[in-house]
């Protein structure tokens, strides 16, 4: 359906001066046949390019059809004749209408959501999600591959948890309770100091990161 705003011009316009008959195309617009009186005044206009009122009946019928981008066509050729201005104004609206609605700017003091955002020292994928993702066995890929409910999953529940964090410096080790706490101020905090004098494992890089994104 066509915005009232877009149609309000259309009785006035339709009552401009003629050139030739358009009553075919008229009738079956007048009749809500959109898409024949869209095919029906395109075959005439062949005839009668000079016709301006069946340009313009051929332009809102199509535009009433979804085809935005020849309704166009049809009214910039109606720029100067009677149908002028009410063409103008058509146009104005449908290129509104093609650019959509404005993308507004985050807010002010909004944490980021993915780890795209994190600093540029942490080497992840622009697509890996907000949590902490299990180590896996070793020989495994560690990939983000998601988790039900975005649900954290802590560090340290496991023999092979405990081999990694056995093999961490006490500052690391430190990073991954405040992490197990749910601490994630603390996490991210710790953390890029953390990264300023050594570099941890991928499991604690991603804890890292994934505390920052979570708090800003």
């Amino acid at each position: 359906m066509v915005p009232l705003a877009l149609c309000v011009a259309l009785p006035s316009a339709l009552a401009a001066p003629k050139d030739v008959p358009a009553d075919a195309a008229l009738e079956l617009h007048k009749k809500g046949q959109y898409q024949n009186a869209a095919t029906r005044g395109l075959s005439d206009l062949l005839l009668q390019p000079w016709n301006h009122e069946l340009r313009f009946i051929v332009a809102d019928s199509l535009q009433r059809i979804g085809k935005n981008t020849e309704a166009s066509t049809q009214l910039e050729a109606l720029e100067g004749t009677a149908y002028g201005e009410t063409a103008t104004t058509r146009l104005n609206a449908l290129r509104m209408l093609e650019r959509g609605p404005i993308a507004q700017a985050p807010v002010s003091g909004t944490a980021p959501t993915s780890a795209a955002t994190a600093p540029a020292t942490m080497q992840l994928t622009p697509t890996a999600p907000p949590f902490v993702i299990k180590p896996l066995s070793q020989g495994q890929n560690v990939t983000p591959t998601g988790a039900s409910g975005g649900v954290p999953i802590q560090a340290g529940s496991g023999s092979a948890d405990d081999t990694v964090q056995a093999k961490r410096s006490p500052a690391a080790q430190r990073i991954a309770q405040f992490n197990a706490k749910e601490n994630y101020q603390s996490t991210g905090t710790e953390g890029l100091a953390l990264l300023a004098s050594e570099k941890p494992d991928e499991e604690l890089q991603l804890i890292i990161a994934n505390s920052l994104a979570w708090t800003g």
